[in-house]
């Protein structure tokens, strides 16, 4: 006797037993269940049917079992009744309150005195069918945005191969749907952004994190560099194992292009405010920050500080006879003559105010400070720039340097003003002495 036979004739047996009402209630083995006649008649149903479809068993015995089903099914039922249909199949059936209620069916035939019924067992899948229905329209929704998207989308296989694009990504890389296949990510990716790249999957790919957003650049296929705002997502499977990878990819190139020229222009006009703008070499500004901040450095160190002040001697009356526009480039081949002889990385050679300039030279005592000043002096003397006489004949025929030296080791008791000071009244002590000069104490 095979299976189904058995099968039948203990549904038999025990229907002849119980009679059609209990019949189903000895089925422990089913979920909700009840039984019809061949005329599809309820004739019985287990307590967790009843409260399934939340009826009364006085009201459900005897009812058509097609009242039970939603008008779109019940055309369906009847089919199935008909041509004896022993499948498992799904339909909806309509509980007393109105709600439907989706239900997987499993239906069995079985005769009694030659009398055919039929037992059916239902099993509840509302959840899980809206479950399925909830995410056919995420899929929907999902696949409508990577079509349509106004971002590139991507999904990037564990190896780094592309497996889908949509249409922005292709716009925005130029290349063509089906040359993505040959492609990886590292392909498009500019050689000096892979390695920051690569390390981040393989955080995520290593479950250190599940996701990151980077700022990279892409080569297109016509060789351009653009910027891209990269945002990476790891899919897991159902096991929680990574599958695969969604990329979103915004061109952010204008964005970027112009964030890096106003950061360069920033830059330019921060190094132009430090910068004298006729000679190019340090400005007022800057001279006084670098003194600031070499006093405390030298207050640290208990290492001496000099400072040298350098004034043309009689530049008004070369001014003059030669106009401000050959002054300037006087002024230009003085700034020059200081800044190549200072030229250690510690010193500071600005200009202090009109004719007037001043080197800051660390580390550097009274007697290093001096010797620094007279090359200086000398070296401008050497260049024989043409001075205005005008018949005087205290002038000399070439533009020369007065300059006044001062040195200290800072300490709680003295200040950068009186280095300053000192440099100043020496200076001053030089011209007073005959000009062209050194003046140091």
């Amino acid at each position: 006797m095979d299976e189904r036979n058995k099968l039948e004739v203990f549904l038999e047996t025990l229907f002849l037993e119980h009679g059609p009402e209990e019949f189903v209630e000895n089925l422990s083995f089913l979920m909700g269940a009840f039984v019809v006649s061949k005329d599809g008649i309820v004739l019985g149903a287990s307590e967790a049917f009843l409260k399934m479809v939340a009826y009364e068993r006085d009201t459900l015995c005897g009812m058509q079992a097609v009242q039970l089903v939603l008008d779109r099914h019940k055309y369906r039922l009847t089919e199935i009744f008909a041509k004896n249909h022993t499948e498992p199949f799904r339909i909806d059936l309509l509980s007393r309150d109105g709600s439907p209620l989706h239900t997987r069916v499993s239906p069995h035939l079985f005769y009694v005195q030659n009398e055919e019924y039929r037992l059916a067992e239902f099993i509840d899948i509302t959840e899980t069918q809206t479950a399925e229905v909830d995410l056919v329209r995420s899929e929907e929704k999902f696949k409508a945005i990577f079509s349509h998207g106004a971002v590139g989308i991507a999904r990037i296989g564990l190896s780094g191969k592309w497996l889908e694009v949509n249409e922005k990504l292709c716009e925005i890389l130029g290349y063509a749907e089906e040359e993505f296949d040959a492609l990886s990510f590292a392909d498009v990716t500019h050689p000096a952004d892979l390695a920051k790249d690569t390390a981040l999957i393989m955080e995520t790919l290593a479950n250190k994190r599940d996701s990151y957003t980077l700022e990279k650049r892409y080569v297109r296929k016509n060789g351009e560099i653009i910027w891209g705002r990269l945002s990476i997502s790891l899919i897991r499977d159902s096991q929680s194992k990574p599958s695969y990878i969604v990329a979103l990819i915004e061109d952010i190139s204008d964005l970027k292009f112009a964030e890096i020229e106003m950061r360069e222009l920033n830059e330019k006009l921060e190094r132009y405010s430090f910068i004298d703008g006729l000679t190019k070499i340090t400005n007022r500004r800057m001279l006084d920050d670098s003194i600031a901040k070499e006093w405390n450095r030298s207050l640290r160190a208990k290492t001496a500080l000099a400072f040298i002040m350098i004034d043309l001697d009689h530049f008004k009356n070369y001014n003059d006879h030669y106009g401000h526009p050959q002054g300037d480039e006087c002024l230009i081949r003085i700034a020059t003559i200081l800044n190549n002889i200072a030229n250690r990385s510690s010193d500071v050679v600005a200009r202090y105010g009109g004719e007037e300039f001043a080197i800051l030279a660390p580390h550097s005592n009274i007697e290093q400070a001096a010797r620094l000043a007279e090359i200086c002096r000398a070296a401008i003397e050497a260049e024989r720039i043409p001075q205005a006489t005008t018949g005087d004949t205290h002038l000399l025929d070439i533009v020369t340097v007065s300059i006044g030296v001062s040195s200290l080791v800072p300490s709680e008791t003295n200040s950068a003003a009186e280095l300053i000071e000192a440099a100043d009244r020496r200076l001053y002590k030089a011209k007073d002495a005959g000009r062209n000069r050194v003046c140091s104490n």
